[in-house]
């Protein structure tokens, strides 16, 4: 799974290596769930990824 700072660098980064992990982010985002949270995924970074580069 994708993690918070790796969404921040995909989002650094931007264009395609960002729109090739829209996907990973989706699955994050459902998946969503208090252990999910608890082990550091952060799932408003996801959503701002997807947001993002849709």
């Amino acid at each position: 799974m994708v993690r918070v700072h790796a969404i921040n660098s995909l989002e650094a980064v931007g264009g395609e290596v960002a729109r090739a992990a829209v996907g990973k982010a989706r699955e994050l985002v459902s998946r969503q769930d208090a252990p999910t949270y608890e082990r550091g995924y952060d799932v408003r970074a996801a959503n701002h990824l997807i947001e993002m580069y849709e």
